[in-house]
């Protein structure tokens, strides 16, 4: 019994069980175990149910090992804040009015508190790693595994033309390969652009560029081949991602990572200058130069912008006429409005190119015809705006709602999810949980980033360091991503890894008031 409390109270089997745990995170978020059957057999994806359990695990193992209770007091406040704000939410989202015949859009408090708990488990790690000083080889460990088991599957699903594309439910038709012949394979980027066997490429592409910032750091600090070829493997894999923000990403901090290490070898003087460290970093650009031109990332944004541009030359004129032969016959059947605008809205919704989840599944034109028929209204750029569509639909419902606490508490993260999840971080939780759940839940990761700007500016000769700002840069490229492509920071294979390195940051700059080590 001695051994068995002497192994548990053993603060290394805390940090090698935290270390593994984050090194299966890739393997938890392969797609089919989001596939409806899946998620219908067990109730929720197993990934969450066993990432909880991993969590609950870790926390478990801390609260052993770890003497110092007087830190204890400011948690039971937050949980105490964090269950008060849950009770509020919930008789809030009871008393819930709309147009549509009694829909609530599914909510169910299980479902809520479920979403609650998941927010909760990225903080509690930022917490506990905050705690322990891992070391440059633990962490090199960390990132080469990630790399290999995220970046490695996608470049071999890419060359066997077996990955799920990054932009459909379908397998890509055609390698790398194709993006250096002529004609492409006749294909573009939605045939292009793969993940793999993974979930969700945003998610993908913001853990990617935070891996990225921590990889270039443990290349500047130790650039052996096996690290020179792990930042290769990167530009591959963010680059067969296809989404601009691994893409554009990657290539930002590329450049910064070239502009830091040579600040940090010839001002600060942190590193001793190697000429072929230098000289692979010089190749790196010089590689990315010759892949973003035929990346399908810029083809998208080619795709789309060719794509408006004729498509606004076709319709215009067309779909003006037919609104103004519907505004007359209004004006001369009014008793009659509403079945009209329905039958015009279900006969040209698709000239308008506006997506048909959004108008018949998420928020149907048949529930509020009059929100579509001003949407059709809108310009072209907007329509095909998918994000802003989003944001309507949930403003619509909170207008609708009418309720001035909907500001503060939110209409909850189901309903957003019943309707389509706002794909812009921050204020698709200014929706769902109001400025109350968003300063409880999400601030904390903006909070932390500004505290550790102000620690590094206030003791810049100590602080602006290569690892604390490899770090830094990291975590802020990440939630840039989570607020430009949205589904982030609900994603725990982000926000679980992106804990775990703000901990870290947090323990390299507050180490001395930091007790419990």
């Amino acid at each position: 019994m001695e051994k068995l409390k002497e192994f548990i109270n053993n603060k290394e089997i805390l940090t090698k069980t935290l270390l593994v745990f984050l090194m299966l995170q890739p393997l938890l978020d392969f797609a089919f175990l989001f596939k409806e059957k899946v998620v219908n057999l067990f109730g929720f994806s197993p990934s969450t149910i066993i990432r909880i359990l991993g969590i609950g695990l870790i926390c478990l193992l801390f609260l052993l090992t770890n003497k110092n209770n007087k830190e204890y007091k400011y948690l039971f406040i937050y949980g105490a804040l964090v269950i008060i704000y849950t009770i509020f939410h919930h008789l809030h989202a009871l008393n819930f009015t709309n147009y549509y015949n009694g829909y609530n859009f599914g909510y169910t408090l299980f479902s809520e508190i479920f979403y609650i708990i998941r927010m909760l488990l990225p903080l509690s790690l930022i917490y506990i790693s905050a705690h322990y000083n891992f070391s440059p080889k633990q962490i090199e460990k960390l990132i080469t595994v990630l790399i290999l088991l995220i970046c490695g599957s996608i470049l071999f699903t890419n060359l066997t033309v077996i990955s799920l594309g990054s932009y459909s439910k379908t397998t890509i038709k055609g390698s790398i390969v194709c993006w250096f012949k002529s004609n492409r394979c006749n294909l573009n980027y939605y045939e292009l652009a793969s993940k793999g066997f993974f979930n969700d490429p945003n998610r993908l592409a913001s853990l990617l560029t935070l891996i990225t910032s921590i990889a270039y750091y443990i290349l500047i600090k130790n650039p052996k081949l096996k690290n020179k070829l792990l930042i290769i493997l990167l530009m591959l894999g963010t680059f067969m991602l296809g989404t601009k923000v691994s893409t554009y990403g990657f290539t930002i901090l590329s450049v910064l990572a070239f502009i830091l290490y040579l600040f940090f070898s010839f001002v600060k003087k942190e590193l001793k200058f190697n000429r072929s460290l230098f000289c692979f970093l010089s190749l790196v650009l010089v590689f990315l130069a010759i892949l973003i031109p035929v990346s399908p990332a810029l083809n998208r944004t080619e795709t789309e912008n060719a794509f408006l541009s004729e498509t606004a030359k076709l319709n215009d004129t067309k779909l003006k006429e037919s609104m103004q032969k519907l505004e007359k016959e209004i004006a001369q059947n009014p008793s009659q409005k509403i079945e009209l605008e329905k039958d015009y809205i279900k006969k040209y919704y698709e000239d308008y190119n506006i997506n048909p989840q959004f108008i018949i599944d998420s928020y149907s034109y048949e529930y509020d015809p009059d929100f579509w028929l001003d949407i059709m209204k809108r310009p072209l750029k907007e329509r095909t705006d998918f994000r802003l569509i989003e944001e309507l639909m949930l403003k619509r419902v909170k207008e609708i709602n009418n309720q001035k606490l909907d500001n503060y508490l939110g209409i909850t993260f189901t309903r957003m999810g019943n309707i389509f999840d706002l794909e812009r971080d921050f204020i698709s939780h200014y929706y769902t949980m109001g400025i109350l759940g968003a300063i409880l839940l999400v601030s904390p990761y903006l909070i932390i980033t500004l505290i550790c700007i102000i620690k590094i500016l206030k003791n810049f000769k100590k602080n602006f360091n290569l690892k604390n700002v490899f770090y830094l840069m990291g975590i802020g490229i990440a939630l840039s991503a989570a607020f430009y492509s949205g589904n982030v920071l609900d994603g725990l294979i982000v926000t679980l890894i992106l804990g775990f390195f703000m901990g870290g940051l947090i323990n390299s700059l507050f180490a001395e008031n930091i007790k419990g080590e």
